[in-house]
């Protein structure tokens, strides 16, 4: 039996291995953005100050902030032991996706459901998919791992509770999406999901349904639901300028939809053209529909594709007012992936019948999918954690005296989050035991190789131009750091004024400089000093 050698703790330590040894150089990967904030809040305010989130944006995660606690209470600034619990956390979700397809195919096959081989499968692909690279090495971005941790943990009970009627598969299933809703609030889901299944497998003809778990869910969605407006005092919240007045902006939705679908599907495609992105999302709905036609002599498959594809675009509801940037936010995938590690597996079973040519195309595409991320993990993410690390102690090892200007810092390296914010040094840096000096940031930028650099050209004592050559021509603008995050042509205040704004130039003059003061501008990987 699956359940029984799926419990064996040796299955999930092969999948934990497998995630070390595919993120290895993550382990030894500095803080990034948010990272630097959560940890200095939670040290100094502890694990039940919500209004902590509240920096961040109107968001009520208690059990993602007591997670953050423990490990600063283990680690301290060691964020070796901070990347070792996402790590772990990444395994136990596809620990449980192995369980979680076993009852899955089963609940809609009755009398022939796939081999164990094909859980195993869909389980190993959400392992190694390369867009859960966000999730599993920032630290900041756990809150997805740890949501789906429970997410799968009381879909699994709920699954079990129709196979056993048990009381306690009940309460476990319902206490754990509780607590998922306590991680990250888009597990709302659950019901939603839990409902479609109901539908689906009443149509293939089993007329056993479980209407009174369906409300219980309901229930438990309702109590959160007010603990979250009398904490935060909204249903909604958000990040700032994305609260729940923005949330049905129907314009933007149907485009968010087709590029995070895109990118659940074509992990970390290469594309920037929306048209680009359209007719991949026609060419892929196409082929999902020969798909159908092939099967559709078999209702029970036909249903179950169906399932797992409304399961993969379910999941995408609750974050869709936020979409993804063409290199970067991959976390709000997380969840619509768990469908879509099931639908290929359970695909490439369909279509390959023989057990040579089934194993022999999974572990390929196994292979593929973890080359990729292996590329991800060890160009991008170890590219970022340096220049974090760089900046970071270059700002720390300034002297106090005086104003430290910095013309210009990576918000982005190769799609990881940096620096968008001066509290990121303010609370980092005391982390480190390093000098917190007077600091005001120009400009932020992404970056994409440590051969992108800025060219200086002074006008007078303190006017300056300023160009920025990446290595790609294609990357790379600038924008100016703003309240809003948005790119404007001219900035001014009492200490300078930005003009001559464009793509890759802009033009400071400095109003009042005095003797302390200095200027630094990031390029080629690491700040330098202008005066």
């Amino acid at each position: 039996m699956f359940s029984r050698k799926s419990s064996n703790p040796l299955f999930f330590i092969f999948f934990f291995i497998t995630a070390i040894v595919l993120h290895l150089n993550t382990l030894s990967s500095f803080f990034l953005a948010d990272d630097f904030q959560m940890i200095s809040d939670v040290s100094h305010r502890g694990p039940f100050d919500f209004r902590i989130f509240f920096e961040h944006g109107l968001f009520f995660r208690p059990l993602t902030l007591l997670v953050f606690y423990l490990d600063y209470c283990i680690w301290n600034t060691m964020f070796f032991g901070f990347h070792l619990t996402n790590l772990f956390l990444h395994s136990v979700c596809a620990f449980l996706i192995a369980h979680v397809s076993y009852y899955l195919f089963r609940v809609f096959h009755k009398d022939s459901p796939p081999p164990v081989s094909v859980a195993f499968y869909s389980a190993f692909i959400f392992l190694v998919l390369p867009n859960h690279a966000e999730v599993v090495t920032w630290i900041s971005a756990r809150g997805d791992s740890l949501a789906a941790v429970f997410f799968l943990t009381s879909l699994l009970f709920y699954l079990k509770y129709k196979f056993q009627d048990r009381p306690s598969f009940l309460i476990i299933s319902g206490f754990s999406y509780f607590m998922a809703l306590l991680s990250k609030e888009s597990v709302v889901i659950l019901p939603l999901l839990i409902a479609g299944i109901e539908v689906c497998i009443y149509w293939v003809g089993n007329k056993k349904n479980n209407l009174g778990f369906l409300i219980l869910m309901v229930g438990i969605t309702s109590v959160y639901a007010v603990i979250r407006i009398l904490v935060i005092g909204e249903l909604f919240g958000g990040y700032p300028g994305m609260l729940s007045h923005q949330m049905f902006n129907l314009s933007k939705l149907p485009h968010h939809l087709i590029l995070m679908l895109t990118r659940v599907w074509i992990p970390f495609l290469p594309v920037t053209s929306n048209s680009v992105h359209l007719f991949l999302a026609v060419c892929l709905m196409l082929l999902v529909f020969f798909f159908f036609y092939l099967i559709c002599r078999k209702k029970e498959e036909l249903i179950f594709c169906i399932f797992l594809l409304f399961g993969a675009v379910l999941s995408l509801l609750p974050v869709l007012k936020y979409g993804v940037s063409n290199y970067s936010d991959d976390r709000f995938l997380y969840l619509s992936t768990i469908f879509y590690s099931l639908f290929i597996a359970y695909f490439f079973w369909i279509v390959f019948k023989r057990v040579f040519f089934y194993h022999g195309v999974c572990v390929l595409s196994i292979l593929f999918l973890a080359s990729t991320l292996l590329s991800i993990n060890g160009m991008n993410r170890k590219m970022a954690g340096e220049v974090s690390k760089k900046i970071m102690e270059s700002v720390g090892s300034i002297s106090e005296e005086g104003r430290v200007f910095v013309l210009n810092v990576p918000c982005k390296v190769r799609g990881f989050h940096l620096f968008t914010k001066t509290v990121y040094f303010e609370k980092g840096l005391p982390l480190f035991n390093l000098n917190r000096p007077s600091l005001y940031f120009l400009t932020h930028h992404e970056v994409w190789s440590n051969q992108d650099q800025l060219e200086v050209t002074p006008i007078d004592r303190k006017t300056f131009d300023f160009t920025w050559l990446p290595e790609n021509k294609d990357r790379a603008p600038y924008f100016v750091v703003h309240e809003s995050r948005k790119a404007v042509a001219r900035i001014e205040n009492d200490l300078y004024l930005l003009s001559r704004i464009n793509d890759r130039t802009y033009r400071v003059f400095f109003k009042n400089l005095e003797f302390h003061d200095k200027i630094f501008y990031f390029s080629q990987g690491t700040l330098h000093r202008l005066i």
